[in-house]
């Protein structure tokens, strides 16, 4: 039995959940506390990504390292299916993001 893919999954799970109060915290803070000196823009894509990060975290605690262990075979596939689907659809609103943010940067 290989012991990498062992130690990356152990390191995925303590990231995931050292880090998840910590995006809960920043989440709160950004909606609830007044948070209005900051630019709404980056204010809003943070909560945005937060909220993000959460989901996904909560998803992986709940659904993808059971699958993962084999308790639904077939979701894993699935998962890893979708995972790849959202990676390309990542890639492309980050290439549409930089568009926009540096218009002047995009090389033609």
């Amino acid at each position: 039995m290989e012991l990498g893919p062992i130690i990356l999954i152990v390191i995925a799970d303590v990231l995931i959940v050292v880090t998840l109060p910590v995006q809960f915290r920043f989440f709160y803070v950004l909606c609830v506390k007044n948070t209005r000196e900051l630019d709404s823009t980056y204010r809003l894509l943070s909560t945005h990504l937060t909220a993000f990060n959460i989901i996904v975290a909560v998803i992986y605690c709940l659904e993808l390292e059971l699958a993962s262990h084999g308790a639904f075979p077939a979701f894993f596939k699935v998962c890893i299916v979708m995972a790849l689907i959202n990676t390309f659809h990542l890639l492309i609103g980050m290439n549409r993001f930089t568009a926009i943010a540096m218009p002047t940067a995009q090389h033609l």
